[in-house]
């Protein structure tokens, strides 16, 4: 038996091949685990082309990201593909507890998530969230927070995607006043 925490990911290898790659865990129920998964490239193309039965590999899990949840206000941030961990990451959030997701993709395949999260929001007062598309709009800033009052000490943050972008907007908040204790990231790495 393995168990998940909201926002983990395991190491996913195929039996003919030594390469393995990090996957966000969507949903557990009982034995079954269910991935968050973009086909793109080699591996995942192989991935896709498993039948029931198929052997695969699973390490894990992984990561610490949602470990730290409170019943602050949260600032969800994610760009691209980090959006997967708080696909999962919806089941921690409080009744009354306000949340609030602003995710950055230019990727038509990975914006059929949207309507998962508009889903959420629709019947989640306390949950908002903001889709930009990067072919039309900027990418996710410090003024794309503020436009959103979304800065201050009363927050927690919790940033993932890729590298460049987390480091660029947790400095960015880090030079508002934001204590590093609370901006946290996943960066699909063991820690």
């Amino acid at each position: 038996k393995i168990f998940f925490y909201p926002g983990q990911f395991a190491f996913l290898s195929l039996s003919s091949s030594r390469d393995e790659h990090p996957f966000t865990v969507r949903s557990q129920n009982g034995d079954e685990v269910v991935f968050a998964i973009k086909i793109y490239g080699h591996f995942t193309t192989k991935l896709s082309e498993k039948n029931e039965g198929s052997r695969i590999t699973l390490r894990g899990p992984f990561g610490m990201f949602a470990s730290s949840i409170s019943t602050s206000p949260q600032v969800w941030i994610a760009g691209g593909i980090g959006v997967t961990p708080f696909l999962s990451m919806l089941d921690l959030i409080l009744p009354d507890q306000k949340t609030t997701l602003i995710w950055s993709c230019r990727d038509d395949s990975l914006q059929k998530l949207e309507k998962d999260f508009k889903k959420y929001q629709s019947t989640h007062p306390n949950f908002s969230f903001k889709f930009i598309d990067t072919c039309i709009d900027n990418h996710i800033t410090i003024n794309t927070l503020k436009e959103q009052e979304l800065v201050g000490q009363k927050f927690r943050y919790y940033i993932c995607g890729p590298l460049g972008m987390m480091t660029d907007i947790g400095n960015q908040l880090a030079q508002t006043g934001i204590k590093r204790k609370k901006i946290n990231y996943e960066d699909f790495s063991l820690k």
